[in-house]
């Protein structure tokens, strides 16, 4: 039951701008982490797979399991008051994000993100759906997972930007100058995006709840919606099982395509998100706002598998265009495949949760939301990120670039998922359809790459020489403490090269040292010498040890001591992987 007021027209957009904000912010803040890998395992020392894990089951578990509760309270509770208390909780989540200092502190910051943004999207699309008349809901619900675009394309393009302010301009803020500099670049990161929430959280109380307190407190028990789900079970369970293995292509995407940039192809964290961050931004917008128009389209023809039919045409692109992005030979190609890629995942998921809502009662809706977040949000961040990095922690060769990696994910989960979302539309006559939008998803990729290539700064891109799959890593960077008045220091670090081409370090530099040098120490005679190394070569499928006693680096002119617990960002340049900046922990030999 909705009320009279309920707020349709002007009010029920307004809403659907606040919950559109809300939306973008959860993803800002659960995707940031994608382009902030390197320097994370850098400072950590963790591996892919801890990273997958992260990334994937870390905020899945809460997320996932959380959701059906939290949607059985949005089922009786204040909806807005409900969301505004959740956007609160994981913005301080974020934030504390910005405080670890070792992977267990980061796995329970994760955990407290995960279980805040659990109670977003059920309490969300019921409310829309009490906004919204049926036949009308398919565009203000795909506008709302517009912020599923929005936040991914923000959490790339602000990432690189707030990267940049920390490494250049964070140490010139007044009062919390200081502290920010003595903090690593990522760690001011997290902390920036966690205070981005807590207005949105302030807004959302300006929100209406259009449902009666009677009406919150009908609502009928978990059972009833057992029932509901087992009544439709050939309509639920194919299209449940499309969506966690779709699930699994997505979270890997978001996951895993900035390191493609970074790591196979020798981009900086900065250029990535300022060249990715936009064709996702943009691309994601064109396919939600088309994906609600074609559903609202289709349904007034009559067409009473819209949704679903909409989702199915939107997947036969996606699914394609994930493999191909994933495998692609140049950058400039990975971001035109990109385009069409976003623009399709947006057009099938942003009509997702309506598919659940209109076979629906009004009583049930946010618990059946919940229970298909549940079940897809669980196998597909379960599986989806920590299988990448388990293929390329294998020691495959075929598997260290994390394109391929990639890829083999993108097959396994990507064919089935379509094979279940045909089975729940049983429709044969829309693969007509689907083949008849591949030849559009084909013209668009002929314009969108030309067009990622020219807007693809040429700073972002290695020198030309760097290999389509460098692949190189730099583990366990630690620096040694300095007593005062000394103006040396010594820093180490382990060199992975994953790919099929030697790679060279050609300089080091740091604002905390004049210069800095490769040495190597060697017994001569009986005697221990120390002389700079003219070069230092990767070998391919190998890992050079800077360490103590042995091959390290040299800060000589240092500009103030080394101390315990402070960590230093230092600039590495390679002949074929770039630039990059290692954070560097100082601390006592272990």
């Amino acid at each position: 039951m909705r009320s009279e007021a309920g707020a349709r027209g002007l009010g029920g957009w307004f809403a659907v701008g606040v919950l559109l904000a809300a939306y973008t912010v959860s993803f800002l803040d659960r995707q940031l982490l994608t382009l902030l890998v390197q320097p994370i395992k850098a400072d950590l020392g963790l591996s892919d797979t801890q990273i997958g894990i992260l990334q994937g089951p870390a905020f899945a578990l809460f997320y996932a399991t959380m959701g059906l509760p939290l949607g059985w309270l949005a089922d009786r509770i204040n909806r807005v008051h409900l969301m505004a208390v959740a956007i609160a909780f994981w913005s301080l989540m974020t934030f504390l994000c910005g405080f670890a200092t070792d992977y267990t502190h980061l796995l329970f910051a994760r955990f407290g993100v995960g279980f805040g943004e659990a109670a977003l999207v059920p309490a969300a699309v019921s409310l829309l759906a009490d906004l919204f008349k049926p036949e009308k809901r398919a565009l203000p619900v795909s506008v709302f997972t517009c912020g599923l675009a929005v936040g991914s394309g923000l959490a790339l393009m602000l990432g690189g930007s707030f990267i940049a302010f920390a490494e250049q301009g964070a140490r010139e803020l007044p009062i919390v100058g200081e502290f920010f500099a003595a903090q690593a670049p990522w760690q001011v990161v997290f902390m920036l995006a966690g205070l981005v929430g807590l207005p949105v959280a302030a807004l959302m109380l300006a929100l209406a709840e259009p449902r009666t307190v009677a009406v919150a407190q009908s609502a009928p028990l978990l059972s009833a919606v057992w029932d509901h789900l087992q009544a439709r079970g050939d309509y639920f369970r194919p299209l449940l099982a499309a969506m966690a293995a779709l699930f699994v292509v997505t979270t890997a995407l978001s996951a895993w395509l900035p390191s493609v940039l970074i790591r196979d192809f020798g981009w900086t964290a900065i250029a990535t998100g300022g060249a990715l961050g936009p064709v996702i931004l943009f691309g994601a917008l064109i396919g939600n706002l088309a994906g609600g128009a074609l559903a609202t389209w289709l349904a007034a023809r009559g067409r009473v598998e819209a949704t679903v039919l909409t989702m199915f045409m939107g997947a036969s692109i996606m699914v394609p265009a994930a493999i191909l992005a994933s495998a692609a030979a140049s950058p400039e190609w990975l971001l035109g495949i990109a385009a069409v890629l976003y623009l399709a995942m947006a057009a099938t998921f942003g009509v997702a949760s309506l598919a659940f809502v209109e076979v629906t009662p009004a009583q049930l809706r946010g618990q059946v939301v919940a229970i298909y977040l549940l079940f897809a949000n669980l196998l597909g961040l379960m599986l989806g990120p920590p299988a990448v990095g388990v293929f390329t922690d294998s020691g495959l060769p075929l598997l260290a670039p994390v394109g391929h990696a990639l890829a083999l994910v993108m097959v396994l989960a990507g064919l089935p998922g379509l094979w279940w979302l045909w089975r729940a539309l049983q429709r044969r006559a829309s693969v007509a359809a689907a083949v008849a939008l591949l030849g559009v998803a084909a013209a668009l990729g002929g314009w969108a790459a030309p067009v990622a290539s020219a807007a693809a700064p040429a700073s972002a891109a290695a020198p030309a020489s760097v290999s389509a799959h460098a692949a190189l890593e730099i583990r366990e960077a630690w620096l040694r403490p300095s007593p005062p008045g000394v103006p040396v220091g010594a820093g180490y670090m382990t060199i992975v090269n994953n790919g099929a081409a030697a790679d060279e370090l050609l300089d080091v530099a740091t604002s905390r040292a004049s210069m800095v040098q490769v040495h190597e120490t060697r017994m001569e005679q009986g005697v221990m010498r120390m002389r700079e190394l003219e070069e230092l070569v990767i070998p391919p499928r190998s890992r050079v040890a800077l360490a103590p006693n042995g091959t390290h680096l040299m800060l000589m002119g240092l500009t103030d001591p080394l101390r315990v617990g402070e960590k230093v960002p230092v600039r590495l340049r390679f002949a074929r992987s770039g630039e990059r900046t290692v954070i560097f922990e100082v601390r006592e030999p272990r």
